[in-house]
């Protein structure tokens, strides 16, 4: 009757264990991500909906995974991962918002052999995520997957596919370049595409307008004086006409005439009837980014379409502009030499706190002085014809007085912040998170051994009768559960303590290199080149600095608190 009564009340506790834990006997989700990649040139006649949709159908079939996110890059090449809405999302894995990322295939990841395989094999493991790609039927998390020899095979199969299609695109390009029969893929300002004919036509609404430009320019007019003129007239720029006329598409507030825009029409060969070939040029199986060419390297064919500007007149132009920008370097460089030691100390550093503009620095001499003292200043060019609407000013002196202030008030801090900085790395401090972390992993791997101990005795008292087979199975399931839930806990504490010290690193070392400066008032144009990222001026006279150590520096705050 002994034996009875124990092994009822062993099976009576076990029971009230099970009700306890009942909650975390459920079924775990991984939080996941759909990634869509599709190049430029649409592969086999895909679309990236296609992708996503494949993704999201793929997810809601699984249980375990619990989509969180979809990131697509749509127009991006696999051969680099230089791509927007990958690094978002591996900013998203860094940071434990994703643990799994789900991918049509491989190739849509990336078709880069190396870098490709060093996120399968290290990358991922190391972050405790998985990858899963639905037509190779991989997954990173078992290892037989990870190891197989099909999968290295499969990206360096995918690398050659990119690198032949990038390499043929290439001869494609030239090819037709020569022949003068290339695609027209986009309209230029002044003309719409004929798509059946493969041709520019005039556009009647914007020609007369590139026309009027070229006409100012002839009268003398600078590009300073046409982006006025067209202010004045209330003229679209060319991008806010192809968005409101052809593509469909938001324009931005930030979206103006520009003296870059007036030049970019005034340079262009297209206004005389003629087709410029090869000006920016990338080869990704050379690996060589876009970049501009050398004129003698354009191809150049003549009357493909009508001409907007007559040639005589195009010519006297550039003759025009040709002059112009000789007679502008020799004033900068005799300026240059005029005002020799009076140099802007903020260098496209200073912006319009109302507009966004970066304000221009201007240098004046004051003669009010014995033999002249020479400064600057900075003021914003922007001006929409509003009352007290930009065009405020701000003296260099002060800008150099209120940033040197700014720049010793954080070393003060950083330096403040050392010490017990110091004593949170070493683990003599008794507050932060990078202590709570500690303890946390502590406690994680304290009761996953209790959780092992637990589990290797469930048998043991299965096989003598103490559990009968439901109990045993039940509270073997609950303890797998436990355990991969506490695994995965620890997994991630550790990664984020690994960032929470890296942090405290890089803080450490940014305040040993400014330690020095502590007690200097002086003004340092080393430190305001290595510390000061932007500067915005207010017309109401508020100066907002920005560091280029604030991420650092914000970071090492929330740690500490």
């Amino acid at each position: 009757m002994a034996r009875k009564s124990r092994r009822a009340n062993v099976v009576q506790e076990k029971k009230e264990e099970l009700q306890v834990f009942a909650s975390i006997i459920t079924q775990k989700q991984l939080a996941t991500a759909a990634y869509a990649r599709l190049s430029v040139e649409k592969e086999n006649d895909e679309s990236i909906q296609t992708q996503i949709e494949l993704l999201h159908q793929y997810i809601q079939d699984h249980e375990e995974y619990k989509l969180v996110d979809t990131y697509v890059d749509d127009g991006y090449t696999g051969t680099d991962f230089d791509r927007p809405e990958f690094i978002r999302l591996m900013d998203d894995v860094r940071t434990g918002k994703i643990q799994a990322i789900i991918v049509k295939d491989l190739s849509r990841f990336g078709r880069n052999f190396i870098e490709t395989g060093y996120y399968i094999e290290t990358i991922f493991p190391c972050l405790n995520v998985r990858l899963i790609s639905i037509n190779d039927e991989f997954d990173s998390s078992r290892a037989e997957d990870r190891n197989s020899m099909v999968m290295p095979i499969k990206n360096m199969i995918n690398e050659m596919y990119a690198k032949d299609a990038s390499k043929k695109r290439v001869l494609s390009f030239e090819m037709h370049s020569q022949r003068g029969d290339m695609k027209i893929a986009k309209s230029i300002y002044g003309y719409y595409v004929d798509k059946e004919k493969n041709q520019l036509k005039v556009n009647l609404e914007t020609a007369p307008i590139v026309q009027a430009i070229f006409r100012w320019y002839q009268m003398g007019k600078g590009t300073g004086d046409i982006v006025k003129r067209l202010k004045m007239l209330d003229i679209m720029t060319p991008f806010a006409y192809k968005a409101t006329h052809e593509i469909e598409m938001e324009i931005p507030e930030t979206d103006r005439w520009t003296g870059d825009r007036i030049k970019t029409i005034l340079l262009n060969q297209s206004y005389i009837g003629s087709t410029v070939y090869g000006k920016r040029k990338a080869a990704k199986y050379r690996n060589m980014p876009e970049h501009h060419t050398d004129p003698s390297e354009w191809i150049i064919h003549e009357n493909t379409h009508e001409a907007i500007v007559a040639e005589p007149d195009f010519e006297e132009v550039q003759e025009r502009w040709e002059k112009r920008s000789d007679f502008m370097k020799e004033s900068f460089r005799r300026g240059r030499s005029r005002w020799a030691g009076v140099e802007d100390s903020f260098p496209q550093k200073v912006k319009c706190m109302e507009c966004g503009t970066t304000m221009t620095y201007m240098r004046y001499t004051n003669f009010g002085q014995s033999q002249g003292v020479r400064k600057g200043f900075y003021y914003c060019k922007e001006y929409d014809g509003k009352p007290g609407y930009c065009r405020q000013k701000v003296h260099e002196d002060l800008l150099k007085i209120t940033v040197m202030d700014q720049i010793h008030h954080m070393i003060k801090v950083m330096c403040d912040k050392k010490e017990v900085l110091e004593k949170m790395k070493e683990g003599t401090c008794e507050k932060g998170e990078l202590v709570s972390l500690r303890v946390k992993i502590q406690n994680m791997q304290y009761r996953l051994m209790k959780a092992e101990e637990t589990s290797a005795t469930l048998y043991e008292n299965f096989a003598t009768g103490l559990l009968d087979e439901q109990e045993y199975l039940a509270l073997k399931e609950h303890y797998v559960q436990e355990k991969e839930k506490l695994t995965e806990g620890i997994n991630q504490a550790q990664v984020r303590k690994r960032m929470v010290e890296k942090s405290i690193e890089e803080f450490l070392e940014v305040e040993k290199n400014l330690e020095q400066y502590l007690d200097d008032r002086s003004f340092n144009q080393k430190l305001i080149d290595k510390l000061v990222d932007k500067i915005f001026v207010s017309s109401k006279g508020m100066i907002e600095v920005r560091m280029k150590c604030s991420d650092v520096f914000q970071k090492v705050m929330e740690i500490m608190e």
